[in-house]
């Protein structure tokens, strides 16, 4: 329960630039990113660097991605909370 006026949890998302670069940092180019989830690497980058949100089935895909190049479990994803106060 948090306290009355304290930071509140709003929404729990994918870090998405987060995950993107783990699987960089793994040797994916941006354009592999692209064809793997059936999208452009434009997409990919707007992802990245302008915080856009993927649609479900291709941020599915870069998830089950991550999970299988890092080793980590679908709990380990990158999270970005937003909060207020």
């Amino acid at each position: 329960m948090s306290r009355a006026g304290g930071p509140q949890i709003l929404a729990q998302r994918v870090d998405w630039p987060r995950l993107i670069v783990d699987l960089t940092d793994r040797g994916f180019e941006l354009a592999d990113l692209g064809k793997r989830c059936g999208v452009s690497e434009k997409s990919i980058f707007g992802w990245r660097d302008y915080g856009r949100e993927p649609l479900h089935a291709n941020g599915e895909k870069l998830v089950v991605l991550w999970v299988t190049q890092t080793g980590r479990s679908r709990d380990s994803v990158p999270i970005r909370r937003l909060v207020t106060g």
